[in-house]
């Protein structure tokens, strides 16, 4: 018999299994008998905990009608222990579903699945084995099932390409009878187990009968080259140069059993019917929760507003900054041309781009707008009247012909200025939902720059106020004059009545044209624009700049 037993690995006795509580053990302490009993284990290694077809077998096995109960093993000194390649936590789970009185452990890392000559592969058994009792789909569907029922432990199944195999062990650790599957529905028949169990573990005395009966399964441990067909050459020394080529050759394609990458045609129809239906099955759970998503969600109100708006985490509460315009790109705050060209060419900037980008800009306040048509006249109203027709969607009307009636430099037919080189800056305050501006009351609340300029005019108005950035900048600027519904040029700001912003189809924000009348010419110039408000933070930081916004002028 000696000449037809095979010894564990040393690698595989030496290797770690988990219990479902996570406690390990020696692989080695599960078979070989400390106090030399004569005892036998049959050792099953299933696929991944997820796996169908492994869920009806060890479901078959554990049927009392098959007649392979803990109960009967005993009596004989006999065990069988189940091995599978997930994690532990899993285990409780699959007994439960199986109805498994038998032990079992988990092999997570694989190792033990390697070290015993056990093959990674996704092909399937060219006729369905007996112990198979479902279709191949409604397999696949249980198997996804208990994947997305498991909740975070969905990804800790275990590798779906490990196939297991039966091992056969007497208590001195040999291996006395195995089988290696060849693919995912290859374990040993139930009937063929249960006369493993009857026979070979009540029989495994008698070394003639172990010796026929070793003889008589050709997937034994002797002779691994029938794991991965006869062709593959697998040996327990290292294989050669040319063997490493031939086996990769025959793994690309094998004209014997006409596979290419291990699979034949049937099989490879079969794994990708698979996978299109849990492709199509993810993307139906996608749909389904994009689709409750944008039933829940609202268009036009923000679920986050005022105090719990993002942009108020750091301040408590929501703080407008400022926006202008030219700005030729979002990561550009340069506004450099030369006043005696339109166009640009070479390394030498026109003023054309920018006076083109402002007139783009405000097409979107010309009645040729349709949004724009909705909106209405609000002046001499109060915000507390207006406030009821902003919820059911309408907004106040920004008249841009004001800067044509007052004859302002800053308009399309004087080309904003910047031919002659005292170019217009617009101005918006940017939008966020629901913020209302607290405008200054008196001259007492305002900073000490605008006291000696205030009217009662201003406490309608959020003010803004543009000026160098450093000391050397505003030595650069000799004067500034502001276009807005103000009835001055000393100041400029945005009306109250423009506010709170509800999304409404047709709003448009409030502007303020900014005349760089008289400023020196080819140098850079850091310019600074603030708007004030009781309810807005100015930050002076180079991180926030708060209530403000900073680009830099060169005209040549």
């Amino acid at each position: 018999m000696a000449s037809n037993l095979t010894s564990v690995p040393l690698e595989a006795r030496s290797l770690l299994v988990l219990d479902s509580n996570g406690e390990s053990f020696l692989f080695s302490s599960l078979f070989i008998s400390e106090d030399g009993r004569d005892q036998q284990t049959l050792v099953i290694f299933i696929r991944h905990f997820f796996c169908g077809s492994c869920k009806e077998y060890i479901s078959t096995i554990s049927s009392p009608d098959n007649g392979i109960t803990p109960q009967e093993l005993e009596k004989s000194n006999k065990r069988l222990i189940i091995v599978g390649c997930g994690q532990p936590n899993l285990i409780k789970q699959y007994v439960k579903d199986t109805n498994c009185p038998f032990p079992m452990y988990a092999d997570p890392t694989q190792k033990l699945y390697d070290a015993l000559g056990m093959i990674r592969t996704l092909s399937l058994a060219e006729k369905k084995p007996d112990y198979i009792k479902s279709s191949f789909l409604v397999n696949v569907a249980k198997s996804a099932v208990c994947q997305f029922s498991s909740g975070t432990a969905m990804f800790q199944g275990g590798d779906i390409r490990q196939v297991g195999g039966e091992y056969l062990f007497n208590q001195k650790g040999d291996i006395l009878w195995s089988h290696n599957m060849k693919n995912t529905q290859d374990h040993v028949e139930v009937i063929e187990l249960h006369n493993c169990v009857c026979h070979l573990l009540i029989m495994a005395a008698d070394s003639t009968y172990m010796a026929e009966s070793v003889k008589s399964y050709p997937f034994s441990m002797s002779d691994r080259s029938a794991l991965n067909k006869e062709e593959i050459i697998v040996k327990d020394d290292e294989l050669t140069c040319e063997e490493h080529c031939h086996n990769v050759s025959l793994w690309c394609y094998n004209p014997k059993y006409r596979e290419i990458c291990g699979r034949d045609g049937l099989s490879w129809a079969r794994i990708a019917l698979f996978y299109f239906i849990w492709l199509m099955f993810m993307a139906g759970v996608f749909a389904s929760f994009v689709g409750i998503f944008m039933a829940i969600v609202d268009k036009r109100i923000p679920p986050y507003r005022g105090n719990s708006n993002a942009i108020a985490l750091d301040i408590s509460r929501p703080n407008p900054g400022l926006g202008f315009r030219p700005q030729i790109g979002v990561q550009k705050t340069l506004i450099k041309f030369r006043s005696s060209h339109r166009d640009s060419w070479g390394y030498r900037h026109g003023w054309g781009p920018y006076k083109d980008q402002l007139d783009q800009f405000l097409a979107y306040y010309t009645e040729a707008d349709v949004q724009y048509q909705q909106t209405i006249d609000c002046k001499g109203q109060s915000i507390d009247s207006l406030r009821p027709l902003f919820r059911i969607g309408k907004s106040c009307r920004f008249d841009i012909n004001m800067f044509n009636e007052r004859r302002t430099p800053c308009t399309t037919q004087r080309n904003f200025e910047y031919d002659r080189g005292h170019p217009c800056v617009l101005l918006k305050l940017n939008k966020i939902y629901d913020w209302e501006p607290v405008t200054y009351k008196n001259a007492a609340e305002v900073p000490e720059q605008f006291k000696a300029i205030w009217s009662s005019e201003m406490s309608n108005y959020v003010l803004v106020e543009c000026g160098g950035e450093n000391d050397v900048d505003r030595d650069f600027i000799f004067e500034i004059e502001y276009y807005s519904e103000m009835n001055t040029t000393r100041i400029g700001g945005f009306h109250r009545n423009f506010y709170p912003y509800l999304n409404q189809d047709g709003y448009r924000s409030p502007l303020v044209f900014v005349y760089f009348k008289k400023i020196e010419t080819n140098v850079l110039i850091n310019v600074e624009c603030r708007a004030y408000a009781r309810n807005i933070i100015n930050d002076d930081s180079i991180e926030y700049k708060r209530g403000s916004v900073h680009f830099e002028l060169i005209v040549e």
